[in-house]
């Protein structure tokens, strides 16, 4: 499975086009792993890949309803410290800033582990960084003696400077699955090889440009029915469908 977070991130990297509809898609199994010893790294990453393709916009909100549905504290309490460090990787600017306090206050505080709930702690001292005390504001229906505690974390960091964004979403464009197949189909012309240009659209290359040293091929009919397993409830159905993907 590493392998296969490897090859969306490096797709999320590399392709001048990616289906807006691909973080809804595979953020539930890739959060799934954020407490796997041997995934954590590689699930995390993934994620984060995803933010610079497509905006933490289009990827926290995934994670986020994937954290609902979630009874493992462990991946809880990973999860919550994935969302911290993405918005301390992107800064509020860019991340979905009512999602993550919605998630926090709904999920994570609400949850029964201590370590769930230090998690969401930390995801709101972070944000206090950068918003200030008003953050408060938002937590008025929160438990006085876990309110007390935010408050402690809040002032803990209110004299620590906001980090500047480590990262940033990457200016490419963003379509629809079917418009992405559409454009595939156009990777020929003629016997020529034709790539994707920055504008989304198909290019001939340069007259400079080496042939490729690979054949191309179409996997678009062995990998389209594996989409849908991907984001099963079942975690076994999504562990097949990405070993077919591999």
């Amino acid at each position: 499975l590493a392998k296969v977070y490897s090859l969306i991130a490096a797709l999320c990297q590399s392709c001048p086009v990616f289906p807006s509809s691909t973080p809804k898609r595979v953020a539930t199994p890739l959060a799934d792993k954020l407490a796997d010893a041997k995934l954590k790294g590689p699930a995390a990453d993934t994620l984060l890949a995803m933010c610079e393709c497509c905006g933490p916009s289009a990827v926290v909100p995934g994670v986020c309803a994937a954290l609902a549905n979630q009874k493992n504290p462990r991946i809880l309490a990973e999860g919550g410290l994935w969302l911290q460090n993405c918005l301390l990787s992107f800064g509020p600017k860019a991340t979905p800033v009512r999602a993550l306090i919605d998630c926090v206050k709904l999920t994570l505080l609400e949850a029964a582990n201590p370590q769930v709930k230090a998690a969401g702690v930390k995801v709101l001292g972070s944000l206090s960084q950068f918003v200030g005390p008003s953050i408060r504001d938002s937590l008025a229906d929160v438990k006085p003696a876990l309110l007390a505690t935010i408050d402690e974390e809040i002032a803990r960091l209110a004299d620590v400077p906001a980090p500047a964004p480590s990262r940033k979403v990457i200016n490419r464009k963003s379509k629809p699955a079917t418009q992405v197949s559409q454009d595939a189909a156009q990777i020929s012309t003629a016997g020529e090889a034709v790539q994707i240009g920055a504008s989304g659209q198909a290019e001939l290359p340069d007259d400079e440009e080496e042939e490729d040293i690979f054949d191309r091929a179409d996997i678009s009919s062995e990998v389209a029915p594996l989409i849908k397993p991907m984001g099963d409830s079942a975690w076994k159905t999504r562990a097949d469908a990405l070993a077919g993907v591999e």
